[in-house]
């Protein structure tokens, strides 16, 4: 019997309505189903039972209710465990999110069948050291690392190297340092460029830089990228990983970025989605927004 891990969003599902039919269906066509713990206490489910845990233990496969930062937050929790996770979009965009709410019961189907391949993204492994060259925290992004000012009125200035060569100095909001996953996210809105996920690159973005030259970068996943403060400051910046974990970066940090030994597994249905997300995903959003317009 194949048992499905739910983590649900309860802010894209209200009362979890789509998450209780999702594990009706699931029984109904011979399957069984194991809840993240939130999901199941607003479910009154067992909590021995339904929580993360025993979903890294024994589900085969693991489904994310909601939009891209639903499925970021459960690959942070559970995937890069190696468990496969399909994204089911409740949201907008959905750019991660392999399958529409309306066509999950055929999905169902198919990952009952074993009729799925897997899609290995990789990640970044993150190493934040002080001045004293003390590791302070260590993470993994599947998307990106941001860093920027605290103070948002102030220009963030960073010194970039790859493989211990300088690159650049820059000036201005902040840089981005994302993964050809990413390369859809924060990236492509900083002026990026969009690459193929299968691809092993680490994609740097300055954003918003105060000067005329500063452009994007794509270099090779198997190389070293550090980042580091470009002198002195009084303002604390900020790292964001994945637009889920946050820390303050003190005078003197330097940031290490190497590609991980980890990855995400991502349940695909075609080989063709990609690009047909960028295609249909980034030409509806720009109609939904011409309409808006007055």
């Amino acid at each position: 019997m194949i048992r499905i891990g739910i983590i649900a969003n309860k802010n894209k599902d209200k009362d979890l309505q789509f998450a209780s039919n999702l594990k009706d269906m699931i029984v109904d066509k011979g399957g069984d189903y194991i809840f993240d713990e939130d999901s199941a206490k607003s479910l009154e489910l067992d909590s021995s039972v339904h929580n993360i845990e025993n979903i890294v233990k024994n589900a085969d496969v693991v489904f994310t209710l909601g939009g891209d930062g639903t499925l970021l937050r459960a690959a942070r929790r559970i995937s890069f465990e190696g468990k496969p996770i399909l994204g089911i979009n409740l949201g907008t965009l959905g750019f991660l999110t392999q399958v529409d709410k309306e066509h999950t019961s055929r999905a169902v189907d198919r990952i009952l069948a074993g009729d799925y391949h897997i899609e290995k993204r990789m990640t970044l492994q993150t190493k934040i050291f002080n001045c004293k060259g003390e590791l302070l925290y260590n993470d993994i992004a599947l998307n990106d690392i941001a860093i920027t000012k605290d103070l948002m009125s102030s220009l963030v200035r960073l010194k970039m190297y790859i493989n211990e060569e300088f690159v650049d100095a820059i000036s201005g909001d902040g840089l981005i340092i994302a993964t050809p996953t990413g390369s859809t996210a924060y990236s492509m809105s900083a002026g990026g460029p969009l690459v193929d996920p299968q691809l092993n690159n680490i994609i740097l973005t300055p954003i918003c830089p105060h000067n005329l030259y500063s452009k994007s970068i794509v270099t090779s996943g198997d190389y070293i990228v550090k980042v580091s403060e470009c002198g002195n400051s009084s303002d604390e910046s900020l790292i964001s990983i994945d637009g889920q974990n946050r820390y303050k970066l003190g005078e003197g940090f330097v940031i290490e970025c190497t590609k991980s030994d980890k990855c995400v597994n991502l349940i695909k249905f075609s080989n063709k989605y990609y690009f047909n997300v960028l295609r249909t995903k980034i030409y509806d959003m720009g109609e939904s927004l011409r309409k808006d317009e007055i």
